[in-house]
């Protein structure tokens, strides 16, 4: 299907041209204004794109690195968000059962890495205050974190500390395009085609006025959902290894311990003496005699 072909069954579908009649150029131009702004809002959602890829820069001792088209990260579009990230280093030598880095050649220009080398996985701060927090920003060794300034047009990735070895990897969202050729046929897997159809008609019927249809946004949300679906990726949960077990291992306040704030009654039932309780009656503001715990 190209979108010239679905423009035309969109419009038909919202009632803005009838069977047989040709739309004008200036509807077909406006519905495909449209159908960008869009497939531009999708670019935004995870559970809409359908892969994520992977882009890679070599360390230099940089504090942050250009991402973006042709950039020192070169990805296709721009980049508001990071998946994940790591950090390769070289390749590991055996020596005497204990294990040697081997930095000689393969870190020179040009940069390459050795057969054996070992990733190790980057933290994705997700806002601008906690890469504010980090006291010593020009620490200079192994990385433990990253963060996305998304600036536009091009972003900036910030490594803490700043290797001047190795590689930095990151996995962003592919962009799914903006469409310029009305004759070609759409790039996309085949259940996009009914998601962009339908709610290409939703938009349309509002932009000329017409009624809600109940119908058309049902389809218009089954279609989403499919992909949604279809691209979810659920990470596997990770929890710290020192953490307590049991039902209300290690302090009372521990949400992973397995429930929370401890009701008021097993307090009082675990305490030598009774506890203080204020007027308010909810779990923070219980506070038990000082040396009974």
């Amino acid at each position: 299907m190209t979108p010239h072909d679905l423009i035309t069954l969109a419009l038909k579908q919202a009632g803005v041209v009838g069977v047989g009649q040709t739309p004008l150029a200036e509807d077909v131009n406006d519905a495909l204004t449209h159908l960008n702004m869009m497939l531009g809002q999708w670019n935004r959602k995870r559970w809409l794109i359908y892969h994520l890829v992977e882009a890679t820069v070599p360390a230099y001792g940089a504090a942050s690195y250009r991402i973006g088209p042709g950039m020192d990260i070169d990805v296709p579009g721009r980049v508001t968000g990071i998946a994940s990230a790591f950090y390769r280093l070289a390749r590991v030598s055996e020596t005497n059962d204990d294990f040697s880095l081997d930095f000689s050649s393969d870190f020179g220009p040009p940069h390459t890495i050795g057969a054996g080398a070992i990733d190790i996985p980057l933290a994705v701060l997700t806002s601008r205050e906690d890469y504010s927090r980090i006291g010593m920003k020009g620490l200079g060794t192994y990385p433990s974190a990253v963060w996305l300034d998304a600036d536009y047009p091009v972003g900036n990735l910030y490594v803490w500390p700043s290797p001047s070895v190795g590689e930095i990897h990151v996995v962003v969202q592919e962009q799914l395009g903006r469409i310029t050729d009305l004759t070609a046929d759409i790039d996309l897997p085949d259940e996009y085609h009914d998601a962009l159809f339908q709610n290409l008609v939703v938009r349309l019927r509002s932009a000329y006025g017409r009624s809600r249809d109940p119908v058309v946004e049902v389809l218009a949300k089954t279609a989403l959902n499919t992909i949604r679906s279809a691209n979810a990726q659920i990470g596997t949960l990770g929890m710290p290894g020192n953490m307590p077990l049991g039902r209300f291992g290690g302090d009372m306040n521990s949400y992973w311990a397995g429930g929370g704030v401890m009701p008021a009654r097993e307090i009082v039932d675990r305490t030598v003496n009774v506890p203080v309780l204020t007027p308010v009656d909810e779990p923070d503001t219980i506070k038990p005699v000082p040396g009974t715990f």
